[in-house]
C-alpha cells in the first residue's frame, strides 16, 4: 500500500495495562463504515496516513516521514525493531528503499567473495 494510505497503529511499551502493549500494525486507513474502518481502535496511538498534512507530501517527503516514524517507534516507544520492520514492509515506499539497500549489500558481499 502507498504511504498515503498506510495507517500506523501501535501501543508503546510504557502502556503497561494495554493488551496491545509493544505491538504495531500497519493497515489501510479506514475508508468506510463497520469494523474494517476501525481496526486501529485496539491500539493507543496512530500515525502515518492519520496525519492529514502528509497527504500533500511528495514521495521523498513521505519516505523521510516513514523513516522518522520507524525510528521513533523503535527508539522511544519500545516497539521491537523486527516487528516494526515486518509491518513497515507493507508500505511501498519503505519496501522499495529498504530492499534496494539490501540488494546492494548482497551484491557487495558477493563481490568480496569473488575477489577471494
Amino acid at each position: 500500500m502507498r504511504a498515503k494510505e498506510a495507517l500506523i497503529a501501535w501501543t508503546p511499551r510504557r502502556c503497561r495495562d494495554e493488551p496491545t502493549r509493544g505491538q504495531i500494525r500497519i493497515g489501510q486507513i479506514g475508508t468506510g463504515d463497520g469494523d474494517a474502518a476501525h481496526w486501529s481502535d485496539a491500539f493507543a496511538c496512530t500515525g502515518g496516513a492519520a496525519y492529514l498534512a502528509r497527504q500533500g507530501f511528495n514521495e521523498y517527503q513521505l519516505l523521510q516521514c516513514i523513516i522518522f516514524d520507524f525510528v521513533d517507534l523503535v527508539a522511544f516507544d519500545g516497539i521491537p525493531a523486527k516487528a516494526a520492520h515486518r509491518e513497515f514492509l507493507k508500505i511501498d515506499e519503505y519496501r522499495r528503499a529498504v530492499l534496494g539497500y539490501e540488494a546492494a549489500k548482497a551484491w557487495e558481499c558477493q563481490q568480496q567473495e569473488d575477489e577471494r
